[in-house]
């Protein structure tokens, strides 16, 4: 049989509605616990554009969908474009200050703030802290760890 033939033929036993009906149900199912997975994927591709972060339509396009669905899909998901793009930089922060970072100007043009008081507001927002205060924080940390692996007294 040629592909033509094979294309009109009736399956028995066929039901179509039953095939419908599990079709749907299969992309609303997939749909759904796709959507948990698309924050994710919006960090992983926000943090691979570090410090050029694209914005949410660019986001959308390289997510294969418009900047509205994306819009709304993370709202179904409790999340937005703006808290994910905070989420990746608060993370990008925490990381460059406890590897022993220093510059808040540096830091705050690479996670793309216009001026370093932007950057310290916000880092505010997120940590309850200043940047400075999280920095110092993070250097007496690193002497008690270090004089406790040493055994000996500062």
């Amino acid at each position: 049989m040629g592909d033509a033939e094979l294309a009109g033929y009736e399956i028995p036993m066929a039901n179509r509605l039953s095939a419908m009906t599990a079709e749907s149900t299969l992309l609303e199912k997939t749909s759904y616990r796709a959507m948990g997975l698309l924050p994710l994927r919006l960090r992983s591709l926000l943090v691979g554009y570090y410090g050029t972060f694209p914005s949410l339509d660019m986001a959308a396009r390289e997510l294969g969908m418009s900047g509205r669905t994306l819009r709304r899909k993370l709202a179904n998901s409790g999340t937005s474009y703006q808290e994910e793009l905070d989420q990746v930089r608060q993370k990008l922060a925490r990381e460059y200050f406890s590897r022993g970072g220093q510059s808040i100007t540096e830091l705050s043009l690479a996670l793309g703030y216009t001026d370093s008081s932007a950057f310290a507001k916000a880092f505010r927002r997120w940590s309850g802290m200043s940047p400075s205060a999280f920095m110092q924080q993070q250097q007496q940390k690193d002497v008690t760890d270090s004089s406790v692996t040493s055994g000996w007294p500062d």
